[in-house]
């Protein structure tokens, strides 16, 4: 039960977002548009803290950065959340998992050889999971779903392979 909450925290904003997107009550659009400002600003709160404890976890980073991105859309430009959410989807998240992935693969320290071939294989498996979701996101469930479970399964499969036990 500890692990699951643990992991569970690492996506804390985005759970609040998906919650009060989906159950809150209001017309939808303004409901989406809270619930971006909401997870925008405890994103930016989550990231602060990943970012000083837990700086190997980018796929939570750039979920809090796509919350960040759709929160700032929210309160400037609200008619482009319909873009950033629901057309772009999960192509959107993944494209800031990938943009964080990318940053931190090029500003760590030198590691291992084989904490980098991991990073590098989440570089290209991050890229890989984005394109795919933007080719197929007119298909909910293969656009939006399958992408993330997708990288979430590699990062786990990369990580037992690659790192040594």
């Amino acid at each position: 039960m500890k692990s699951y909450l643990a992991h569970a925290s690492l996506f804390a904003p985005a759970i609040v977002f998906l919650l009060y997107a989906r159950l809150a009550p209001g017309d939808e659009g303004a409901r989406w548009n809270a619930a971006y400002v909401i997870g925008g600003g405890l994103a930016l709160i989550h990231g602060i803290w990943l970012l000083a404890k837990h700086r190997d976890h980018a796929i939570a980073l750039g979920v809090d950065l796509y919350l960040l991105i759709g929160g700032v859309l929210a309160l400037v430009v609200p008619e482009a959340i319909e873009l950033w959410g629901a057309k772009l989807g999960a192509a959107a998240a993944l494209g800031c998992v990938f943009a964080v992935t990318l940053v931190g693969f090029a500003l760590s320290p030198p590691r291992s050889v084989h904490e980098r071939k991991f990073a590098l294989l989440m570089v290209g498996t991050t890229a890989i999971a984005a394109v795919f979701a933007l080719v197929a996101h007119d298909v909910p469930f293969v656009g939006n779903v399958l992408p993330v479970l997708g990288l979430v399964y590699a990062q786990g499969a990369l990580r037992k392979r690659v790192m040594p036990a």
